[in-house]
């Protein structure tokens, strides 16, 4: 029995593993290899053979010429192992042949089938179907993405033509605010133009007066030394009480004249100096009223009040130049010093000019915020624009792949077509040769048991006929 051992173990092994693969390809066709799967029953004739052989090594091992009864029950235990293991073998390959066809059918009916060589046609198909629900899916994904293209461009369309009117009001509310500042400044301009020809003709009348003031001091001293030299000859020609009449009549006469001199002076300086203080109250409510109604002012408009301001200083430090003239030409009244005192109030001590000049720097202010603003607004809708332009351009990229992989006579199908055949042409080449590998496998198999069973008959021929036999 220990010969038949060694055939049944190789056989009952490759028996347990090929019922474990057909079990395993029956249930989950796709998790098997169809090239494994077709070899199964090619092997048990090749282990059969293997076997076959190893039982007539073993008979012919100890085989001894010389004591031919001794040595027959070891070869015929090889002779006999040699057939068990070809019957087996030749039994597994008809018993697995059966079983692998009806696998095999279950198989080709599964949707999950793996597929083999002698499968093309069915690959094929699939493929085409697949490739159809591809196309099916592109085109679904491509009118989506035309649709989602129309929508944004409408709406970015839309908010181009918002932007737009925006920006049309927001120039002409800027041209509106240019225009009103620019007649603004020019009125402002023409009445400091004004105000300085008026301060110009007061300042030409008072130098006018102080000329006056001084030809008539001048006229005076003159007057006064010829009274003090008649004095003096009167007083070597006549006595002391003489003296004292001439004095007092000179000295009345010199006070009147000083009197008449002062009073007309100082009529027509506070005149004037009233019409000038007239003519800046109206200008300075004129003004009040222009500033009342400014929104956004320039930088130019903060120079220009500079200017004045300037202007008026000066114009202040004449008025007080000529106020100490007046001071010491009539230090007894200061009536001329008190006016100018309040023309300095009202337009340099009241805070007036202080408050709108801060209101206009504020609105400067708040002009610029705006400007920095509308300016940041105006980055975001560019980035925003660029974006849009970057979607458009990826959304026409994909639309073009999208239409060369539709068109089935470009070259990406070409490539696939070409990569297919390649494909086809190495499992064709790869089915031809593994079948004319079992073809000379069986002929090989075939010849040499044919081989053996001559050499066993004739070995039982020259045995039985009492022949003497040479150990090969």
């Amino acid at each position: 029995m220990t010969e038949f051992l060694l055939p049944a173990g190789f056989l009952g092994s490759w028996t347990i593993y090929s019922i474990y693969y057909l079990r395993k390809a029956y249930r989950t066709p796709s998790n098997v290899n169809p090239y494994v799967l077709d070899l199964i029953p090619s092997v048990f004739p090749t282990i059969g053979i293997m076997c076959t052989a190893i039982g007539i090594a073993y008979g012919l091992s100890d085989f001894d010429a010389n004591d031919i009864q001794g040595s027959l029950p070891q070869l015929l235990g090889g002779l006999k192992s040699a057939f068990f293991a070809t019957v087996l073998g030749i039994a597994g390959l008809i018993i697995f042949q059966k079983v692998l066809a009806s696998v095999q059918q279950h198989i080709d009916q599964s949707p999950d089938r793996p597929r083999s060589s002698s499968d093309e046609l069915s690959a094929l198909n699939l493929i085409s179907t697949q490739v159809e629900n591809l196309e099916r899916t592109f085109r679904t994904e491509l009118d989506m993405v035309n649709v989602s293209v129309k929508e944004n461009s409408t709406t970015f369309n839309q908010q181009i033509g918002k932007l737009n009117d925006l920006i049309t009001t927001q120039t002409r509310q800027e041209e509106d605010h240019y225009q009103i500042t620019y007649r603004q400044s020019e009125s402002i301009i023409r009445n400091l133009t004004e105000l300085k020809k008026a301060q110009d003709t007061y300042t030409k009348e008072q130098q006018t007066g102080v000329d006056a003031i001084v030809k008539s001091m001048l006229g005076n001293q003159k007057l006064l030394t010829a009274k003090f030299d008649e004095f003096s000859e009167l007083l070597r020609k006549n006595n002391t009480e003489a003296l004292v009449e001439v004095m007092r009549a000179s000295t009345e006469q010199f006070n009147a004249q000083m009197s008449e001199l002062i009073d007309k002076l100082v009529k027509e300086n506070f005149k004037e100096l009233n019409g000038s203080v007239q003519m800046l109250n109206t200008w300075q409510k004129e003004n009040k009223e222009q500033v009342a109604r400014l929104s956004e002012q320039v930088k130019t408009i903060i120079e220009q009040v500079d200017i004045a301001t300037n202007n008026l200083k000066v114009a202040s430090n004449v008025l007080t130049t000529v106020a100490d003239v007046n001071q010491e030409l009539v230090s007894g009244d200061g009536k001329l010093m008190t006016l100018v005192s309040e023309l300095e109030k009202v337009m340099i001590s009241d805070g007036t000019f202080t408050a709108i000049t801060s209101k206009v720097e504020g609105a400067v202010s708040t002009l610029v915020k705006t400007t920095d603003a509308f300016d940041l607004t105006t980055q975001k809708l560019n980035v925003w624009v660029r974006n849009q332009m970057n979607f458009n351009e990826k959304a026409e990229i994909l639309v073009t792949q999208l239409e060369e992989f539709r068109n089935l006579n470009g070259s990406v199908w070409d490539k696939y077509r070409a990569e297919m055949s390649k494909a086809v042409n190495i499992v064709s080449t790869t089915s031809t040769a593994l079948k004319n590998d079992l073809e000379n496998i069986n002929q090989e198999f075939y010849e040499r048991l044919n081989d053996t069973l001559q050499n066993l008959d004739g070995l039982i021929q020259r045995f039985m006929s009492g022949q003497p036999t040479n150990r090969r």
